[in-house]
């Protein structure tokens, strides 16, 4: 998302052709990977059980955006004739949306279930093998 908004902002302010290609083509492959993306991150941020919820939430958020932003984009062009204003602007979302995401996910814990279960896994398995070495030394004395 910090790259998006980044080539978004590069956009914005340059006039050379081959600046806005090279940020087209990074924002399109950036777009590639935040997509699929967004729907783990959402997963670990809310976690298996409210994935559904979480998935339709972002889902409706994205439309809106999308609904808003493009009369939006075009409101703006026809007030100002210019593009500019609106990248600056998609730029901004992008990187104000990074900010409020690293900071959920960092906030976001993971469960505590997951490791308790594997750290007690893990001990059960040890103190199995200790049990079963001690009766094969008991068998072996007895013999």
């Amino acid at each position: 998302m910090l790259i998006m908004g980044a080539t978004q902002l590069a956009i914005g302010l340059t006039s050379l052709f081959p600046v806005m290609v090279v940020s087209c083509v990074i924002f399109g492959a950036c777009d590639g990977i935040y997509v699929p993306a967004l729907f783990v991150g959402v997963k670990d941020v809310v976690g298996a059980t409210n994935y559904s919820r979480g998935n339709g939430i972002t889902l409706l958020a994205m439309g809106i955006a999308g609904i808003i932003g493009t009369q939006a984009g075009g409101w703006i062009f026809d007030s100002t004739g210019s593009f500019q204003i609106i990248f600056y602007l998609a730029a901004i979302c992008s990187l104000v949306s990074a900010v409020m995401f690293c900071a959920t996910a960092a906030r976001v814990r993971k469960k505590p279930w997951t490791r308790c279960k594997m750290v007690e896994m893990l001990a059960y398995r040890e103190k199995t093998r200790q049990e079963e070495s001690r009766f094969r030394e008991t068998d072996e004395r007895l013999v």
